[in-house]
């Protein structure tokens, strides 16, 4: 009653059509799952697939009222030469990212991949400017997020 089922389908949808993943009914209908969590591992500067283009494709899926969707955020590239360096360009990548998610009316939050990147050293910037972005936004007075103006 209880357990929640969810899938984390690749974030770019033509990927997940090739390998025939159906996210379209996973989402559109109920019973299938509770949650959605793309994987938008992608840079805001990635020249092949933006996170903000991901999440735009994304948002304007036709999603069930009864289906969440979650952003699943990459933690493990922060300062890393992914997506051709571009997760070099800045420390503040995730924290842009997680205000743009959490701005989106349809996203219901994030989830950050993996656990392995709060103790990656070289991304101990990265994940202490998305805390602190996260922080900021929670209501002090009930410990909700609220929208980043």
């Amino acid at each position: 009653e209880n357990v929640q089922f969810g899938i984390s389908p690749q974030g770019n949808l033509e990927n997940n059509e090739m390998i025939n993943a159906d996210v379209y009914t996973w989402c559109a209908q109920a019973g299938y799952i509770d949650y959605v969590c793309p994987q938008l591992y992608y840079s805001l500067d990635n020249p092949a697939l933006t996170f903000e283009d991901s999440l735009t494709a994304w948002s304007e899926l036709d999603i069930n009222k009864s289906v969440k969707l979650y952003v699943g955020l990459a933690g493990y590239k922060a300062n890393s030469d992914a997506d051709e360096g571009t997760w070099l360009y800045s420390n503040n990548i995730l924290a842009d990212e997680y205000k743009t998610a959490v701005n989106n009316e349809k996203v219901s939050g994030i989830m950050l991949y993996s656990y392995s990147a709060l103790k990656d050293e070289n991304a101990s910037t990265e994940i202490a400017n998305l805390t602190k972005a996260m922080s900021n936004n929670l209501d002090a007075e009930n410990q909700t997020t609220v929208p980043i103006q």
